[in-house]
């Protein structure tokens, strides 16, 4: 350990997801993060020091020149500490480097997802974790019941929200901070829904196309902004979508981000936005959802049990019983039967959740458990 109150923080994940702020503004808190990734980072994290391992045009072989070297880029860094983000990737490489302590971060579809391989790599990962984080109660108790793991041993902490960006005070005052909606030819003054997630089957975003196709021939107004851009992972899937766009005669109603959008650009569209479709077959306490939430977006989403915890139902928000095409087009013409009032309850409730859920929180209990940690485990290579 650097001194007293230094850690050095060996953080493995996808640097160039802006939800990684949380972790790096550990650094604010006199540690010192080096961040390994094979993926470029996010502009918005700072104060870290930033290593990326990657052979061009291949996330596989990224992924397995990382694990070949990872004991070596252990040695090099010494670190008191590794924080892993999403057992069936970094946790792995985390896992093979043998280096104790070890927290390993889930993020809910790494653990979710059936099959017999993806277990057992969970379980492994898991079972030799030092400590295992999740953001919502529900997924701890789906560890304790399915692998089974003791529930001391797994750290149950909502990820905060960035207040500064996320807010109400975007939509109140319609002062959009970036360029994002003349980029995307977006008018302040439109009719838009937003699926925030980046495409993936277990979001259902066929079902989310099935039911604007229903939107849109009743509310031909309205526009729907989806998140795509450019990677490997989602190029078939993607394919896949714009044809069943075209087949359903959207192609003129579908906003594709194109990119990658920043925390900024993000906040400006949850804020344009009438209302927000989040609706994935599994989760933990999204992200994508407090955020929305935070900037005043009202929610159709899934019957999820963490969904619970910020989604009042039939106040900021409708929680679907059983997620099709036909419940979320119902859930939204409720919506507009009394548009004025809903929207009036997500702005109330988006400062409650920013209340609720600020960063500063989050990051002074995972501070606290990563200081008791580093004090309690003694640094190994196992």
């Amino acid at each position: 350990m650097l001194n007293s109150t230094m850690a050095k923080i060996l953080l493995l994940a996808n640097a160039s997801s802006a939800l990684l702020r949380c972790w790096v503004r550990l650094g604010d808190k006199n540690h010192q993060i080096h961040l390994v990734s094979i993926k470029e980072k996010d502009q918005s994290l700072t104060n870290v020091n930033f290593r990326r391992v990657n052979v061009r045009d291949s996330i596989i072989r990224s992924y397995l020149k990382l694990l070949f070297t990872i004991r070596k880029i252990v040695k090099e860094v010494k670190p008191d500490i590794i924080i892993s983000h999403y057992t069936t990737n970094y946790g792995v490489i985390a896992n093979h480097s043998r280096f104790h302590p070890h927290i390993a971060v889930v993020y809910g579809s790494d653990v979710f997802r059936k099959g017999f391989f993806l277990k057992l790599i969970n379980r492994r990962v898991l079972r030799n974790a030092d400590k295992i984080f999740v953001s919502a109660e529900h997924t701890r108790n789906f560890l304790h019941e399915n692998y089974p793991l003791a529930k001391s041993k797994i750290l149950t902490k909502s990820w905060g929200i960035n207040t500064k960006l996320f807010t109400p005070e975007i939509r109140e005052s319609r002062n959009f901070k970036t360029k994002i909606l003349d980029e995307l030819n977006l008018e302040p003054a439109g009719k838009y829904l937003l699926s925030p997630r980046l495409i993936g089957s277990v979001y259902n975003h066929e079902q989310i196309l099935d039911a604007f196709a229903l939107i849109s021939r009743d509310y031909p107004e309205y526009k729907l902004i989806m998140m795509h851009y450019n990677i490997a992972a989602t190029d078939k899937y993607y394919n896949q979508l714009k044809e069943k766009v075209r087949q359903l005669q959207l192609t003129d109603k579908i906003v594709w981000s194109g990119r990658y959008l920043s925390s900024e650009e993000m906040a400006d569209l949850y804020s344009l936005a009438e209302v927000m479709i989040n609706v994935p077959k599994y989760d933990q306490l999204a992200s994508t959802l407090l955020e929305g939430l935070s900037c005043g977006c009202f929610s159709i989403v899934s019957n999820l049990p963490p969904y619970y915890e910020v989604v009042r139902d039939g106040w900021n928000g409708f929680i679907l019983p059983v997620t099709t095409s036909k419940s979320i087009y119902k859930a939204f013409v409720k919506f507009v039967q009394k548009k004025n009032e809903y929207q009036h309850n997500a702005l109330i409730g988006g400062k409650e959740i920013l209340e609720k859920y600020r960063e500063e929180y989050f990051i002074s209990y995972i501070k606290d458990e990563v200081d008791l940690l580093v004090r309690t485990v003694k640094t190994r290579i196992k």
